[in-house]
């Protein structure tokens, strides 16, 4: 993987994507590196791809454009090629990564490739680890705290039916566990 290139992605990134100061390091970046990992050492799947995926899977939500849940594949896909063509990435590798974008949130056809399973996978597995960071973001749309707990949880339930590999759907029943109990930790302890 070009290092370069992938810092450049990320400053990129990190200028466009809306709420960056939280977003961007709270969700894209730990997308970004265990969809890597996953891909490298567990899936035989592109490092390179998986990487770029996990990082600009969202991007589509940017500061000068808040589209709804669905608009944001669509321009996100194009936001993505531009920026991953900005820093010289082949042509090949830029129409995997933006493969990658187009099938997460529920889209995954059958044929998806791996790397498309992993980002997808990992993006919604994250959801059940980033309660804090998905608190303050849902705060700053003018919810509630109580109304954000709500709303991630309904959000997590959802995500969860997604899971498409039998090795993620099989994490996520732990994971789901330690969520439920961090929700309630939450609840009891919050800082407002």
């Amino acid at each position: 993987m070009d290092n370069e290139k992938f810092q450049k992605v990320c400053h990129r990134a990190k200028e466009v994507m809306a709420n960056s100061d939280i977003y961007f390091d709270g969700h894209a970046m730990p997308i970004s590196r265990q969809s890597g990992v996953y891909a490298k050492e567990m899936f035989n799947g592109s490092e390179e791809v998986c990487r770029l995926g996990g990082l600009l899977h969202d991007i589509g939500y940017t500061k000068n454009y808040e589209p709804s849940r669905g608009e944001h594949i669509e321009y996100g896909m194009k936001v993505a090629e531009n920026i991953l063509s900005q820093a010289e990435y082949e042509s090949k590798t830029i129409d995997r990564v933006v493969d990658c974008i187009r099938t997460h949130d529920n889209n995954l056809e059958l044929n998806s490739p791996i790397e498309n399973i992993i980002v997808h996978d990992v993006d919604l597995l994250a959801s059940m680890d980033q309660v804090p960071m998905a608190i303050e973001l849902i705060q700053r749309f003018g919810d509630s705290y109580d109304g954000a707990l709500e709303r991630i949880r309904a959000d997590v339930d959802k995500k969860r039916e997604w899971i498409s590999h039998p090795f993620f759907r099989e994490m996520s029943n732990a994971k789901y566990d330690s969520f439920l109990l961090n929700l309630e930790l939450m609840k009891d302890y919050r800082v407002e």
